[in-house]
């Protein structure tokens, strides 16, 4: 999830524990720190990669961070874009391009949308090849 305090939570299904009225319950995985936020006004979107490996967080302040699960079970920036505009909608493509090349559809305040790939382990966004 995320939030107007400019941070994000990760919430882990348990298998275990239902409630009483039979419906899933989510205990906390971890959080994001407001101070160290990547984020400098509240979030609206995130998104995850068809493969779990990434997610997307973008908001009111025009920046898209790209997380990275390390260190086990910990996510951490891997990569950091700042645009024009707000960013109000991501969208990772169901399944890779090619092998570890992700699409992302990227939308702003203003209605443009722009295509973008992810190029796993180079910790860059590039231009869609349009070939």
């Amino acid at each position: 999830s995320v939030s107007r305090d400019r941070t994000w939570a990760l919430f882990e299904r348990d298998e275990d524990v239902t409630t009483t009225n039979n419906l899933p319950t989510y205990r906390l995985k971890q959080k994001s720190a407001a101070k160290m936020s990547v984020h400098n006004r509240i979030i609206w979107t995130c998104d995850w990669s068809h493969d779990g490996k990434y997610f997307l967080t973008g908001g009111r302040d025009a920046v898209l961070g790209v997380w990275a699960q390390v260190n086990g079970d910990k996510w951490d920036i891997g990569l950091k874009e700042t645009y024009e505009n707000p960013v109000t909608a991501l969208a990772f493509a169901p399944k890779l391009v090619k092998s570890g090349l992700y699409q992302i559809a990227i939308g702003f305040s203003n209605g443009d949308i722009v295509l973008q790939q992810l190029v796993e382990n180079e910790k860059q966004l590039k231009a869609v090849d349009e070939r």
